[in-house]
């Protein structure tokens, strides 16, 4: 006489079955973009963008680099092998691989200026336009965007992405990505046949008499931009928001002063893009200091406290 199941085994059987359809299904290959496997990563992320995928990070493992996008429709996530410069595999991805790993964002900051524009064609050999424009960056914890107005009306729009830049003319959007080379005076942006030379005008600000440092403004309290940044002050402490406030000096070297809830202040500095610092001394009993950067988010240890800060607090705009 045949036994019947029991209902443990009917279970377990049920969730071994169920754990293999999830595990099939986050490795299955994403159909849509099949024709992509083999492609060059910086020409292909064109092709994303237009059907209907949003980056969301890329990590480097090895000799590969992972980027994670969302497919818009559906939100399911997918991930894109690349090695070599060409895409090895896309397929989908768990969903918390796509989950936003950056803790707080600080507020995109803006900043205009005017300068001179000069686009080229290298097929043609000529200028298609040389003259006045206006220059509008934006900086976030998503990257960098530029907005190139030319006098005759015409805007060129530059978006930051994993592999350079987006680049968006008065037709439409470019198949090609563009990279961008900074002068020092100035920047270049290369894509396909064109590059756009931008140099901004020099500011009034030139003549005026030398501009007090970032640490002599944050301590007088007058600060660039304010808000709040992950923080913990002691050790095993849980993150918890802070407020800030940072006084910059440009290209990377600026002071965040940090206020925690008992009122304790702590002045961080950074140099070039580094962060060099902390106000420490020996009533604090550990006056060690470490600072990691991933992703545009510097994790700092100063003491026994510890930070979180997004590359655009100190940069600004």
């Amino acid at each position: 006489m045949k036994k019947s199941l029991s209902v443990f085994s009917i279970v377990l059987m049920s969730v071994m079955v169920l754990c293999g359809v999830q595990s099939t299904n986050a490795q299955e290959p994403v159909d849509s973009l099949s024709d992509l496997v083999g492609a060059k990563g910086g020409q292909a992320e064109n092709a994303l963008n237009q059907r209907g995928y949003t980056w969301v990070k890329t990590d480097k493992s090895s000799d590969s680099i992972y980027s994670y996008w969302t497919e818009d429709s559906t939100g399911k996530c997918v991930t894109i092998r690349t090695e070599e410069g060409r895409y090895q595999s896309i397929v989908y991805a768990p969903e918390f691989d796509c989950q936003d790993n950056t803790t707080s964002k600080a507020e995109p900051v803006t900043t205009t200026s005017d300068g001179q524009c000069k686009l080229y064609n290298k097929k043609s050999d000529n200028n298609k336009y040389k003259g006045t424009c206006t220059i509008e960056q934006t900086m976030s914890d998503d990257g960098k965007k530029f907005a190139i107005k030319f006098s005759n009306g015409q805007t060129y729009k530059f978006t930051e992405q994993s592999n350079g830049y987006q680049v968006e003319t008065p037709e439409g959007m470019s198949k090609n990505m563009a990279n961008m080379i900074d002068k020092g005076d100035h920047e270049v942006f290369k894509w396909g046949k064109w590059k756009l030379t931008v140099t901004a005008s020099k500011s009034s600000q030139d003549s005026q008499p030398e501009p007090a440092s970032s640490a002599e403004r944050a301590g007088q309290g007058d600060f660039d931009a304010t808000g709040k940044i992950p923080c913990a002050q002691s050790k095993g402490q849980p993150m918890g928001q802070c407020p800030f406030g940072v006084a910059r000096e440009g290209k990377g070297t600026a002071t965040v002063s940090v206020t925690f809830p008992d009122g304790h202040k702590r002045a961080i500095f950074f140099e070039n893009g580094n962060a060099i610092g902390a106000d420490l001394s020996q009533a604090d009993g550990n006056m060690d200091f470490n600072s990691t950067k991933e992703h545009g988010l510097y994790m700092i240890n100063a003491g026994n406290e510890r930070y979180e800060i997004p590359e655009a607090v100190i940069y600004g705009g």
